[in-house]
């Protein structure tokens, strides 16, 4: 991710209240075939937002932005 991709995305979260932190561990719930399981009923809200935001599509898959949120989080 661009550092100006990142500081749109940090403004965006911020603005929810919502840290990155949140948006990896819902990220990493997703098996091979690219869906996000949730871990509980909480997850709800945050899987709202990161469909608002691009990271996860309306249908429940990691899209491309939120492979690249992950793996810079989870391989950096």
């Amino acid at each position: 991710m661009e550092d100006g991709d990142k500081r749109v995305k940090d403004a965006k979260t911020e603005s929810r209240n919502v840290e990155t932190k949140d948006f990896v561990r819902l990220l990493s719930q997703h098996f091979g075939d690219g869906l996000v399981y949730l871990a509980d009923e909480a997850d709800r809200l945050l899987l709202k937002t990161a469909i608002d935001d691009g990271l996860i599509s309306p249908d429940g898959h990691v899209t491309a932005a939120g492979y690249r949120l992950w793996r810079q989080a989870t391989f950096d």
